[in-house]
């Protein structure tokens, strides 16, 4: 959609101030990292506990935005470039777009909420219905505040269904989203224990949750669930009650449920017509959300075999965006999923993210199931590309070719994907960060898996979007001003230190902490630029921390000596450096002990430019509730410390003390900063807290060979195995 700076000074009731106010706004920004020069652009300034939009302005400005939604209080010093619209509240004014933009849209609005779940039966319903639908949908889990109003903005009316997920973390928030979203159909996922703790009872969550839903006409949710078949027909009435379940008062009545390997078999019957099911996973998770998945799809008229057919050929949503190493030094972005515009949006974005310095090529298909709206998303797409140049195209199907004057003259166009494939192993591609993003007719999960480096038929998968998610959920645990340092040391402990950097970078964590400064070193030649504390760091590499703007632990008198020495011979002593006091309280490994503590501050205080950033301390058990009197004690003695290195400098450092464990346990500790580790990568050592984290890793291997062992013979050194019966087994290369 394309409106004027007047229609959404109208929209949200924002005054004109300053600029050119007549020219089509067809972008909606709250993220300024994500601005690529679109000359119709609207930046919305948002205020959050620990940031605030109008601080980016004056950048974007220099970088071409001529449209901002603003804060009354805020004076526009660019009268002359830049249209602001002052309102009383930037968010809100984005929420109240994304309502009217809703207003104007003619087709069905499925909306879906629920504890667990909610972006996997998004995801697996565009999969199932994107032959039969034109489908508007979020991008990624975009389903916050600030997301779902970003998400309906997309819903152009060439789209004839809208699928939205909402999620809340607290009470009075579904409400804003509702108004946004305006379904007529919903789907309750189910109700779980996620952000209970901001909720009186679970009751009040889900009384919360379904406000989504007071106007839908029919809602859809599984009857197993007793809270939610209890509650859900008193708190919404007036909707036609769809259910899904064992009981053969449901619509869809589940029958037998067989498991053979990874997949799973569902016997069922749909309103009396048997219908049977092949689920390609096997977890419980899954399951659920494909019954979901398929239920919808016969609520909306599919007919029972094409259901069948689509929830077999249902792909895992953490294969997207997958970086693998490839030939010729190339990286691989696999994205072989859809070609849809605002999921290339966002693979455009994600690319830009670990690029870096190399050249790009995106090899796209044609979209499909566009219909008269063609032209215009493939000028939408040209202006994408236009924005990430130096980026080249090379083109699979008919339509592409057809609209080639929208794009680069240096692009490639083919028929297909085997003329496609030939084309790239006969050309001289190296160095490039390669993006692969295609309608799945177009198979290219069979051109990614060509050019993939294939060194290994074993390798550990890392899931950044987990990392993301994990991320988020240590956030909702502190206090909105407490910073985070995320830890990557060990190369992110394995998972691959760069990608995994770039990916905290990006999400905005304020410190990076590594273990030696060879790993910093890495970061910066990869182009990240968050600050970056070393633990361990000496005399022999501390001109390496100086170089490369690493910030060193310091933890004793003789380790700042060494590195004073070394800083007044590197440097030029005309800027700040920033160091770290690392200080004993009880972990008994590296650390200034409190008896040398006041020597260390009298060093400092004759060297003002040497500041101290932060002071720190590691906490020996924080994970054991048995310990919880020592790890107490470790945090009082810490405190008693930091208020002796803040009288000496006269100035209070940022302190920090709590790991992932103590985030948990002493929340009252926070400080001004956490260090995020083990957490970060889905591991916990509370039970009770591992069911909000998400896997981040898994080891992947093939089957190398297969043999039947008869009883009495033996496999692997020194007869490890002796087979008592006969026994199938296999070989797989996993190595040492």
């Amino acid at each position: 959609m394309s409106l004027t700076p007047e229609a959404i000074a109208a929209w949200c009731n924002g005054q004109l101030d300053g600029g050119i106010s007549d020219f089509p706004i067809s972008d909606l920004l709250t993220d300024s990292r994500t601005y690529k020069g679109f000359s119709g652009t609207c930046f919305f300034a948002l205020r959050t506990a620990t940031n605030d939009g109008h601080f980016y302005i004056k950048d974007l400005v220099s970088k071409g935005l001529t449209m901002a939604v603003v804060h009354r209080d805020f004076e526009n010093p660019f009268p002359e470039k830049l249209c602001a619209i002052k309102v009383d509240n930037p968010l809100q004014a984005l929420q109240k777009i994304a309502q009217h933009q809703r207003e104007t849209f003619e087709g069905n609005v499925v909306g879906i909420t629920g504890s667990n779940g909610k972006t996997t039966v998004k995801e697996w319903a565009f999969q199932l219905l994107q032959t039969h639908f034109r489908i508007a949908r979020n991008p990624g889990s975009f389903n916050s505040q600030t997301g779902v109003p970003l998400a309906v903005w997309g819903l152009a009316p060439h789209f004839d269904l809208g699928i939205f997920e909402a999620g809340i973390s607290k009470p009075n928030e579904m409400v804003n989203l509702a108004r946004i979203i305006q379904p007529q159909l919903g789907i309750f996922t189910n109700i779980g224990s996620a952000h209970q703790g901001n909720f009186i009872d679970i009751q009040q969550k889900i009384a919360e949750k379904a406000t989504l839903f007071h106007d839908v006409s029919k809602l859809l949710y599984c009857k197993d669930h007793p809270l939610l078949a209890e509650t859900l027909p008193q708190l919404v009435p007036n909707a036609t009650q769809l259910t899904w379940g064992k009981t053969p008062d449901n619509q869809l009545v589940i029958g037998t449920i067989e498991q053979e390997h990874q997949i799973t078999h569902v016997h069922s019957h749909f309103q009396g017509t048997p219908l049977a099911l092949t689920i390609p996973f096997s977890d419980a998770a899954g399951i659920e959300n494909a019954l979901h998945t398929a239920f919808l799809g016969l609520v909306l008229g599919l007919s029972p075999d094409a259901v069948a057919e689509g929830i077999a050929k249902l792909e895992p949503i953490a294969m997207r965006l997958e970086i693998q190493p490839g030939y010729r030094d190339n990286i691989i972005i696999n994205d072989s999923y859809n070609s849809d515009p605002e999921s290339i949006r966002l693979a455009l974005q994600f690319l830009e993210q670990h690029r870096n310095e190399r050249k790009a090529l995106l090899i796209l298909s044609d979209l499909g199931h566009m219909g008269q709206a063609a032209e215009e998303e493939y000028r939408r797409i040209a202006a994408l590309l236009q924005a990430h140049q130096p980026l080249q195209l090379i083109g699979v199907g008919t339509d592409l070719r057809k609209y080639a004057a929208f794009f680069p003259e240096d692009s490639a166009y083919f028929t297909d994907t085997a003329a496609a494939k030939d084309y790239l192993f006969q050309s001289t591609f190296r160095d490039h960060i390669i993006l692969i993003k295609g309608a799945r007719a177009y198979q290219f999960d069979l051109l990614s898996e060509a050019l993939s480096l294939k060194a290994h038929r074993t390798q550990l998968e890392v899931n950044l979007t987990a990392i993301a998610e994990n991320l988020r959920h240590f956030k909702s645990l502190l206090q909105p001003q407490t910073a985070i340092m995320a830890m990557v040391k060990a190369f992110g402990y394995g998972g691959g230190g760069d990608e995994i950097a770039a990916t905290l970078a990006y999400h905005q964590v304020d410190y990076l902490g590594v273990a030696y400064p060879d790993e910093g070193v890495a970061l910066r030649q990869s182009g990240i630029r968050t600050p970056i504390m070393v633990l361990n760091s000496d005399e022999e590499n501390f001109a390496v921390c100086l170089q490369y703007n690493l910030e060193p632990e310091i933890y004793s008198l003789r380790s700042l000596h060494a590195f004073l020495h070394v800083w007044s011979r590197e440097t030029t002593q005309a800027s700040v450096t920033n160091i770290h006091l690392k200080l004993e309280t009880g972990m008994h490994r590296l650390g200034i002990a409190a008896t040398d503590l006041d020597a260390v501050l009298e060093v400092l205080i004759q060297k003002p430019l040497v500041r101290v950033k932060s002071v720190f301390s590691h906490l020996a058990a924080a994970g054991d509730v048995n310990l919880m009197a020592f790890t107490q004690q470790q945090i009082d003695t810490f405190k008693g410390l930091c208020k002796i290195v803040a009288a000496k400098l006269g100035y209070m450092p940022m302190r920090h003390i709590l790991n992932s464990g103590g985030i948990l346990q002493f929340p009252e500790a926070q400080f001004e900063m956490v260090r995020l580790g083990i957490g970060l990568y889905g591991i916990s050592s509370h039970p009770g807290h591992r069911i909000h984290l998400k896997p981040v890793s898994r080891l992947v291997s093939r089957i190398t060979q297969i043999k039947t062992l008869q009883p009495g013979e033996s496999s692997g050194y020194g007869r490890a195995f002796i087979a008592k019966n006969k026994t199938t087994i296999a070989t797989i290369p996993i190595g040492y």
